[in-house]
């Protein structure tokens, strides 16, 4: 499957470039463009942690779910990470 998101920045809701955004199993990982916006490729079924980090911000960990058609399951087909400032 494909899941896509943008990376915001939880103060002031301006996009976030260059935030790593991945999954551990399997090694999928991405960085967000200049728009703040990221696509990981090949995901498997099932439930994952995304990782999101940038210097400056505190980790976010979402959970996403992708079903067996690779879509993610859920309200929004994109997800919206909001990252808070701060050290972490």
């Amino acid at each position: 499957g494909t899941v896509r998101g943008v990376v915001l920045d939880a103060e002031t809701g301006a996009p976030l470039p260059g935030v790593l955004v991945a999954i551990c199993e399997p090694a999928i990982e991405a960085v967000t463009g200049a728009d703040g916006r990221f696509t990981l490729g090949g995901v498997p079924a099932g439930a994952h942690t995304l990782y999101v980090s940038l210097v400056g911000f505190v980790l976010a960990r979402p959970r996403v779910e992708v079903g067996p058609d690779g879509a993610i399951l859920g309200p929004d087909a994109e997800l919206t990470i909001p990252l808070t400032p701060g050290a972490g």
